[in-house]
C-alpha cells in the first residue's frame, strides 16, 4: 500500500466497497458459498510485510503454497493473532527448516525480493489481492474465479 501511496482501508471510503458493513455483508456471503463459517479475522501485524515475507521465506523451501494455506489456516480457522512465532509456527508445523526460513524470513534477500515483486506487480496494474494473471489478462477478486477458470478451460480446449 506504500508503493502505491494510500490504502483504501484508512481515511474516507474510496468507494463502497470498501465500507465495513458491505466488506462484512459480502466476506459472508462468500462463507456462506464456500460452506465454510464466517469468521472476521484480527487486525493484521502492524509489520505489514510480515506475512509476504514469510511465504516467500517459505519458497526458499519450495513450499510457498502450503505454507501460504497454513496461514490462511492460522488467520480464517484458529483465529491467530498473526505474529513471528505464529509465522514460525507454521514453517515448523510444515516441516520446514525452522532456522533457515527464520533467517530467510529476517534477511535482507527476502526483503529486497518481495519489493522487487511488488514494483513488478504495480507496474502490471495489480491494485489488489487476489489478483492473478492469464497471460497479459488480469483477473483481480475471488469473485472472478470463475472467469478466470473459465478463461484456462477455454485455453486447454483450443
Amino acid at each position: 500500500m506504500q508503493l502505491r501511496g494510500r490504502s483504501p482501508f484508512q481515511g474516507a471510503p474510496l468507494s463502497g466497497q470498501y465500507e465495513p458493513q458491505y466488506r462484512q455483508r459480502d466476506a459472508e456471503a462468500w462463507a456462506e458459498y464456500y460452506g465454510v463459517p464466517f469468521i472476521e479475522p484480527r487486525s493484521p501485524p502492524e509489520d505489514h510485510r510480515l506475512m509476504a515475507r514469510a511465504c516467500w521465506a517459505a519458497h526458499r523451501q519450495g513450499a510457498m503454497r502450503h505454507y501460504a494455506m497454513a496461514m490462511f489456516r492460522a488467520i480464517f480457522v484458529e483465529h491467530a493473532f498473526i505474529d513471528p512465532a505464529i509465522c514460525l509456527r507454521c514453517a515448523q508445523d510444515l516441516g520446514l527448516d525452522v532456522d533457515f526460513f527464520r533467517s530467510s524470513m529476517d534477511g535482507k534477500d527476502v526483503d529486497e525480493q518481495l519489493t522487487t515483486v511488488t514494483r513488478q506487480a504495480i507496474r502490471r496494474g495489480v491494485f489488489g489481492v487476489p489478483t492473478f494473471f492469464l497471460g497479459d489478462r488480469m483477473f483481480w477478486g475471488s469473485d472472478r474465479l470463475i472467469l478466470l477458470e473459465r478463461a484456462l478451460s477455454q485455453g486447454a480446449n483450443r
